[in-house]
């Protein structure tokens, strides 16, 4: 997404700079555009190296963790890098250390020009302990041990984003409701204040465009903040498609907002839109709350076949695994139909995560494979696989919390929103009928249709935000319904209080 950003920002300064050139002969504006535009590639750039790095950092614990495993199953050492990695943004990194050491490369000095590139201390530490590892032969208990620290240090950052998350919560409300507010009461009592009158292109443009597009930077602003999460529950392959589809069709909705239809057919038509996006977003949803159930199931499972005895094979455990009638039960049972159909081993636990597009499902399937693989007692294995799965449960939950409050703000917002604009916009119009023509008749007139398309602007944002730092892109549709329908209801019932 932030390489999209940088072309579409790239195109707009291109085409900015050239017309400043053909305009301007003295050159002065062409120059500002090209400072504007080499601040704001450097800005990008800097934005976007800054979260690959605290993506890193964020998946560095259970990578270690991985790795910390696969040594002690005596995996070699290069072999453990590349399975440790994979499915997580650090794949990439750690594929180009294994590379460049089959292709001759130490394995320190590779290790070491990979911490040289990045600038986190997180990182470089985590990378001398792996040369440490490898020079010394540290067993896997060390590295576990490295990965705890790392999560402990985790769990601080989420709780110093706690008092953040209310801050840019409670200053998103603000902004959203009070500046909209006082710019309205200016709009159309200025004239009679201060001798200025707004035309209703101007209000219509700084209030569903300016007031927006400051509102989402404050929502970026704070989603930078946020500690990044290594969990991933993905939909459907169209889900960036479908969110893009979610904006279109809600910029679509404000338009009609703007139209003179009274309240009711205002909600019908957030109603019709809200149904809409349930078909487009059912199977998205559909399959994240699948994935959420097998993955909140999977540690009581592996618990449960930790207890087998050592000469129990993959056959033996996924019969164990498929007793019950949970959602990872019936996919075990899947599993364990194709080991009895002589699939091998490996094509089994792959099928396993593929068809179920689970990060940590993953995790498991190739920690297992690499058990069986070695020799080792899979059963053990899977009791440490089990602590693993709810020390890092134990995190998103914390995380959760952590988003809880700023997240109940921007639901409350759209109580709020409704209510402060009513009643400015209802004052507003007693304090004009006692001016005569001091007022901005123009603006008032439009003022209840704008606030309707407003609330609908204002629900899509929070929407997107909450079901972002979830990480369920799904529930964008549940958000964006309870704000849009309360907000308009609120606003309606306000107006005929306040008529």
């Amino acid at each position: 997404m932030n390489n999209n950003i940088l072309t579409i920002l790239q195109k707009f300064l291109s085409i900015a700079n050239s017309k400043n050139s053909a305009t301007n002969n003295l050159g002065l504006l062409d120059g500002k555009t090209q400072v504007l535009n080499r601040k704001t590639f450097a800005f990008c750039y800097m934005s976007n190296s800054k979260n690959r790095i605290r993506n890193l950092e964020a998946e560095m614990p259970l990578v270690l963790r991985t790795f910390g495993m696969l040594l002690d199953m005596k995996v070699p050492f290069v072999r453990a890098l590349r399975i440790a990695a994979r499915g997580g943004e650090i794949e990439k990194e750690f594929t180009k250390i294994a590379d460049e050491v089959e292709n001759g490369t130490g394995v320190p000095k590779a290790l070491a020009k990979f911490a040289e590139q990045t600038e986190s201390a997180v990182i470089k530490k985590s990378i001398a302990q792996l040369i440490s590892a490898y020079e010394h032969g540290a067993r896997g208990t060390e590295i576990i041990q490295i990965a705890d620290d790392l999560v402990s240090l985790q769990q601080y950052g989420i709780r110093d984003f706690v008092s953040k998350s209310s801050f840019f919560g409670l200053l998103f409300v603000i902004f959203a409701a009070v500046a909209p507010t006082f710019f309205l009461v200016f709009a159309t009592a200025g004239k009679f204040a201060l001798e200025m009158e707004i035309g209703k292109e101007i209000f219509l443009l700084i209030f569903l465009v300016l007031f927006p597009l400051v509102n989402a930077l404050i929502l970026a602003i704070s989603d930078a903040q946020m500690p990044p999460s290594i969990f991933r529950i993905s939909g459907s392959k169209n889900e960036r498609k479908n969110i893009y589809i979610f904006f279109a069709i809600t910029a679509v909705l404000a338009l009609i907002m703007l139209i003179d239809l009274n309240q009711i057919m205002r909600i019908i038509a957030l109603g019709t839109i809200v149904l809409l996006f349930c078909v487009l977003f059912r199977k998205d949803f559909e399959e994240e709350s699948r994935i959420e159930k097998i993955e909140a199931e999977l540690p009581n499972v592996l618990l449960n076949v930790s207890g087998l005895p050592k000469n129990y094979g993959i056959e033996k455990i996924f019969e164990k695994m498929a007793v019950g009638k949970n959602e990872i039960c019936a996919e075990a049972k899947k599993t364990l139909m194709q080991l009895r159909a002589n699939v091998s081993v490996e094509n089994a636990l792959a099928d396993l995560w593929k068809r179920n597009n689970s990060f940590m499902l993953r995790r498991i399937s190739e920690l297992m494979l690499n058990s069986h693989i070695a020799g080792a007692n899979v059963s053990e294995k899977m009791h440490e696989m089990a602590e693993d799965l709810l020390k890092f449960d134990e995190l998103r939950r914390e995380r959760e919390n952590a988003l809880s409050m700023q997240k109940y703000t921007l639901i409350m917002g759209a109580f709020i929103v409704p209510l402060i604009l009513t009643s400015s916009c209802s004052l507003v119009a007693q304090i004009s009928s006692f001016m005569d023509s001091a007022g901005n008749n123009e603006v008032l007139e439009i003022a209840p249709n704008v606030i309707s398309a407003y609330i609908i602007i204002y629900s899509a944002l929070s929407a997107f935000y909450i079901s972002k730092a979830s990480g369920k892109n799904s529930r964008i549709v549940y958000y964006f319904a309870l704000m849009g329908i309360a907000g308009l209801i609120g606003f309606y019932i306000l107006s005929q209080q306040f008529a």
